[in-house]
């Protein structure tokens, strides 16, 4: 039996937030979605650190989707902080960002990324995305990951 994805986004931009849940609702997407809105915050989420200790209210992800560019720590260097943490690293990451330069999306995978989106410039775009990778990752096999990384 497929377990219920957990999805961790991590997004600084609040108008991007409201369209990805949007589109997620529109996309029927019905998983358990936590938003945070940089990469510092995810490692405290990932963590089990400070207000996001309580993991029945805050479980840990199955995935998670995180913007490139966001300030204290990008995504890149979420990424980076993930590979640096053995419990943590095979949690799948799908990066989505404004960028699709060349070297942004290279260094993603290189830093372990599972996929790299540039974002969609419709919400239609967006909602049939959103469908596209649910049902992507709801039809996968997942690793089981500790409730915390440390």
């Amino acid at each position: 039996m497929k377990r219920e994805l957990v999805m961790l986004v991590a997004e600084d931009d609040p108008a991007d937030a409201d369209l990805l849940r949007i589109a997620m609702r529109r996309a029927g997407v019905t998983n358990r979605m936590f938003f945070v809105k940089d990469g510092e915050q995810a490692i405290d989420y990932l963590r089990g650190k400070g207000e996001f200790a309580d993991r029945e209210k805050y479980p840990f992800p199955t995935i998670l989707l995180t913007d490139l560019k966001m300030p204290r720590r990008t995504g890149l260097e979420l990424l980076d902080w993930l590979r640096q943490h053995p419990d943590c690293k095979v949690l799948p990451t799908v990066l989505m960002s404004g960028s699709a330069l060349p070297n942004d999306i290279h260094t993603a995978y290189g830093f372990g990324a599972k996929s790299y989106f540039a974002k969609p410039s419709s919400l239609d775009e967006l909602t049939e995305l959103m469908k596209v990778l649910n049902q992507y990752w709801s039809a996968t096999e997942l690793p089981e990951i500790n409730a915390r990384c440390e």
